[in-house]
């Protein structure tokens, strides 16, 4: 788990201002989502630019994930996250665990809907 954290212990951040800290606050205990794009991939831009857009989505993950975008074509993917599609989006627990993924773009309600089940269900 310590090689999966270290490996992406980024900061990123959104056009819109908002900088997210990742990973590196052991103090934080939030579960993780983790998006991994690639170069020249319109779909993952468009998913992007979903999130950036639709203001609700955005909190969502803000407020309750620690956010992770990785692109495959700049960084290296850890085995765990590995899919041939992209984006490709997964939720994983404090401890690294997957709990949900998708492979390929989803519309703001679709991924605010899943987001709010992943919640419910790791809350349980």
């Amino acid at each position: 788990m310590k090689k999966f954290l270290i490996i992406i212990s980024l900061f990123f951040t959104f056009s819109n201002g908002a900088t997210l800290k990742t990973l590196e606050n052991d103090n934080i205990k939030k579960p993780i989502l983790v998006i991994i794009s690639q170069d020249y991939c319109k779909y993952c831009e468009k998913q992007k630019h979903e999130i950036k857009k639709d203001k609700e989505l955005f909190n969502l993950i803000v407020n309750n994930f620690q956010f992770i975008e990785l692109n495959r074509s700049r960084v290296f993917i850890p085995k765990k996250l590995y899919s041939r599609g992209s984006p490709a989006i997964f939720f994983l627990n404090e401890n690294g665990k997957i709990i949900w993924k998708n492979i390929g773009y989803m519309k703001a309600d679709m991924f605010k809907y899943q987001i709010k089940k992943v919640l419910s269900r790791m809350r349980r």
